[in-house]
């Protein structure tokens, strides 16, 4: 494991590098967290947008390295990325230090099949089958919410799901889009469970970097820079 970082590395790099899985919206109904623009070619969507804008105060160059979502916080604890973006929850801030500001809030609800699913009251029903997406803090919710449920993680929950070999997906940022391209699934009626924030989160050891980063923050959050990306533009394409 490398033992260096920081912010002097990465102004001696020239770099700061950015733990991201692009994923189309349009084609996934993916919120618009980090994805490859299609007229542009470039890194866009919240993430990258809010990273540029980072990397340009530092004057470096931003970097995305692509990789799998369950493999972020062991990229950035090894040293091959910088920054990742990631729900707090206490038990992720035992290995990696989160930002004080939040970017985007995620809502987290229940999704069943439009025709004939669960209503709300029916999940707390033992050996009710939850699917959740692999890695994501959703799963804890899940658990905690409906503790006699069968919880499980699956690379496309929903298509689970829609197959019945499922009850109930659970997941935040249900986006319009996704519900565009999964007609058989439908929000049950009053079932958020929580609300959650992302964040920028460092090493643990990179003190500075998150001081930073807590600097960066407010100062742009009294520019209104957050909330015109993480509030106006974010919510338009969220269903819930």
């Amino acid at each position: 494991m490398k033992t260096h970082g920081g912010i002097q590395e990465i102004l001696d790099r020239g770099e700061i590098r950015l733990a991201v899985e692009f994923k189309d919206p349009d084609l996934t109904g993916f919120p618009p967290e980090m994805y490859i623009d299609k007229e542009s070619g470039k890194p866009w969507g919240v993430g990258p947008i809010l990273f540029n804008i980072i990397s340009s105060d530092l004057g470096v160059e931003p970097k995305y390295i692509d990789i799998p979502w369950p493999e972020h916080l062991q990229a950035l604890n090894s040293g091959d990325v910088d920054v990742i973006l990631a729900t707090n929850t206490p038990q992720r801030a035992l290995k990696i230090g989160f930002m004080d500001g939040r970017l985007m809030a995620n809502r987290v609800v229940c999704l069943t099949l439009a025709a004939g699913g669960l209503l709300f009251h029916e999940i707390e029903e033992p050996d009710v089958r939850i699917a959740c997406w692999r890695g994501s803090s959703v799963v804890d919710v899940a658990k905690l919410r409906f503790p006699n449920a069968i919880v499980e993680e699956y690379e496309f929950p929903e298509n689970v799901v829609s197959k019945g070999d499922a009850d109930v997906y659970i997941n935040d940022s249900i986006t319009h889009r996704f519900l565009e391209l999964n007609p058989k699934l439908a929000v049950i009626k009053d079932s958020i469970l929580s609300k959650e924030y992302v964040h920028f989160a460092v090493r643990l050891r990179d003190h500075d970097l998150r001081f930073w980063l807590n600097n960066w923050y407010h100062y742009h959050e009294a520019q209104g820079t957050i909330d015109k990306w993480c509030s106006e533009w974010w919510e338009s394409f969220m269903a819930i």
